[in-house]
């Protein structure tokens, strides 16, 4: 019992390890028991992660917990990284933001007349179809209609089976 009272005071030691919660939600099959394990984990570590280590954790969740990545798993991270950051306006502003579309007033997209609609597409570049194919020219045979079938020879069955 000694070592494993050990081992788990050496686990208490490391703090916030970003390689041992994924090993351990990687590692653990059942959808339950992970859940339970992400929770404790977070609950007991959490609080060391820097903003990085929990952004690292967040941004591989579904990967790495799969069905165990519950609301309330992602309501704890959510939880921890505002907490991180709450002493900081700009990006307390933009937790929750969506990120790649620049955001646009409501005054912007309706004018007095009503909707405005997006400015058109740029023309589409013309380009010129191929030249066609040259002309195919066929060679009549000499001395033979245009419409004959060549002849071939006879056909010869044998009367009797060959040997």
């Amino acid at each position: 019992m000694g070592a494993v009272a050990h081992a788990q005071s050496d686990s208490d030691k490391k703090g916030c390890l970003v390689a041992e919660f994924r090993t351990m939600a990687l590692k653990t099959h059942d959808v339950g028991q992970r859940v339970e394990r992400v929770e404790a984990w977070l609950r007991k570590h959490g609080s060391s992660c820097t903003k990085q280590q929990l952004d690292a954790i967040k941004s591989n969740r579904p990967a790495w917990l799969g069905a165990a990545d519950t609301p309330e798993v992602m309501g704890i991270i959510d939880g921890m990284l505002e907490a991180k950051i709450s002493s900081n306006p700009e990006l307390m502003a933009q937790f929750y933001e969506t990120k790649g579309r620049e955001s646009v007033t409501t005054a912007e997209v309706f004018s007095s007349s009503g909707y405005r609609p997006p400015p058109p597409p740029p023309p589409a570049k013309v380009v010129a179809p191929p030249p066609p194919p040259p002309p195919v020219m066929v060679a009549p045979l000499l001395g033979v209609p245009e419409y004959a079938v060549p002849k071939q020879p006879p056909l010869v069955i044998p009367k009797k089976p060959l040997d």
